[in-house]
């Protein structure tokens, strides 16, 4: 144990120290060495062999246990030594591979901060009722225009039953004019009367239900992008909450990036910053326009969100990049550091 102390462990903890701080350190170790091997080699008692028989067994069991108790102590006087010696280097004498606090500061606010491009608007469609695909036409990768059709569910048998809800509708209308009429002459009753209007009301709302059915079985897009995932095929049976396809706005999009919260102190909204693009190895304008008003507490950041300005064609959702901030303090300490 002493010897792979002395020739592996303890070369490896001094490495990390100073020369000062180092040769201190290992005067201590030599110390600690001298004490134990005058001990060990000449066999001097420490401790005084009192009512202690006179036997040759029981003296070397006592220098044993003397051994072991002065070996701990030198021990434990090396680690407090050591532990003394780190504290004090955290704040007086660093090792020579480790940044200061100042410059630990510098380095992290100087970080490129990741950036990912996500769309303004994605949409997800799912089935409401259960149906079979009948047509397939946005295909992955697609291009469209709002009002465009995607996607189309067989929905003849939603279309009967609405079908059947307009007859009673228009029954049901009927019936309750001429309870209305019936009841200015005096020849129906106030019940009759206002059955009459809730069947009526009933039909209507059995009328507008089948209706918004029968549309979502044309799935149109509400404005213009690309389509991301298609789920389905066609002619394939489909019951309601499975997803159809996604759609993504790849017009409108956006900057998300995590920054540390005390960079709030100069970073606001409206500010203006630059995202290299490591797809296209282009750099692109951007400006603050949302700050999250809650900040995590473990990792001390907060999400910004950005939008890019102008707008740039070649730029798709799940680009990323690094930003670059005019507005960091760093940069004029750099520049006044650069100054003769």
């Amino acid at each position: 144990m002493d010897r792979i102390m002395h020739k592996k462990i303890f070369p490896m903890i001094i490495r990390k120290f100073r020369p000062k701080t180092r040769k201190l350190i290992s005067c201590l170790y030599a110390a600690y060495q001298q004490i134990l091997g005058s001990y060990f080699k000449r066999k001097i008692a420490i401790f005084p062999l009192k009512n202690l028989p006179s036997h040759p067994v029981s003296e070397n069991r006592w220098m044993i246990i003397q051994y072991r108790a002065i070996h701990l102590t030198a021990i434990c006087f090396l680690n407090m030594s050591l532990i003394t010696l780190a504290h004090s280097a955290t704040t007086h004498d660093l090792p020579a591979s480790l940044p200061s606090p100042q410059d630990t500061l510098f380095s992290t606010t100087n970080t490129p901060e990741y950036v990912v491009i996500k769309p303004e608007d994605e949409i997800t469609f799912s089935s409401d009722t259960a149906a079979v695909i009948s047509d397939v036409i946005a295909r992955e990768g697609n291009q469209f225009q709002i009002g465009d059709i995607l996607l189309q569910l067989d929905c003849r048998i939603q279309q009967a039953d609405l079908k059947k809800a307009l007859a009673l509708q228009s029954e049901t209308a009927m019936a309750q004019k001429s309870a209305k009429k019936l009841q200015s002459y005096g020849s129906l009753s106030e019940f009759e009367l206002a059955k009459a209007n809730a069947d009526a009301e009933s039909a209507n709302a059995d009328v507008d239900k089948l209706r918004a059915i029968v549309d979502k079985c044309v799935i149109r897009a509400p404005f213009n992008g690309s389509v991301a995932d298609v789920f389905v095929h066609a002619h394939e049976s489909v019951k309601p909450g499975d997803p159809l396809l996604k759609i993504v706005n790849t017009q409108n999009l956006k900057f998300e990036m995590q920054i540390p919260s005390n960079w709030l102190s100069w970073l606001h909204i409206g500010s203006v910053f630059s995202v290299h693009i490591n797809e296209t190895n282009t750099w692109v304008p951007a400006k603050i326009t949302k700050i999250n008003p809650q900040i995590e507490p473990v990792s001390q950041s907060v999400k910004i969100i950005a939008t890019i300005d102008p707008k740039n064609a070649t730029l798709l959702p799940g680009m990323s990049g690094q930003a670059s901030f005019p507005e960091n303090p760093l940069n004029k300490i750099q520049k006044n550091v650069k100054q003769p």
